[in-house]
């Protein structure tokens, strides 16, 4: 995860709400076929709810790839719960994730982000820059 792993929010738009909603995703992107195989056995051994999706560019030159998200509240606390203390060069952004998903565990997903929800957003965003 922390070479080949992604930890950032889904902007979605959820009909009948005037603004976005963010779900929190975790992905692993790789070309080596072999890896895959690994992280599908990981995850199923942890229950994290995952899809596995393959990229097969036009451009004969670059090489396949493999995709695999853990995407949602749920799914992505029990692999945030158990991966975070793993991490070293992402670990910062896992326990952001962490804390959004925390804050929004217990709460109807239609209520409105509050302040420290939405600085934890904001701050995730600011990161990628």
């Amino acid at each position: 995860m922390d070479g080949e792993g992604c930890f950032d929010f889904q902007k979605m738009y959820t009909k009948g709400l005037k603004t976005a909603r963010y779900r929190p995703r975790i992905r692993v992107v790789s070309t080596t076929a072999a890896t895959l195989p690994i992280v599908d056995s990981i995850l199923k051994e942890h229950t994290a709810g995952h899809h596995i999706s393959w990229r097969f560019p036009e451009n004969r030159r670059w090489s396949p790839s493999w995709e695999v998200t853990v995407a949602g509240y749920q799914k992505g606390l029990r692999m945030l719960l158990w991966l975070t203390p793993l991490l070293r060069t992402k670990r910062e952004d896992a326990e952001v994730l962490l804390d959004f998903v925390r804050a929004r565990e217990n709460k109807n997903p239609k209520l409105p982000y509050d302040q420290h929800e939405l600085d934890l957003i904001a701050k995730f965003g600011s990161r990628r820059r």
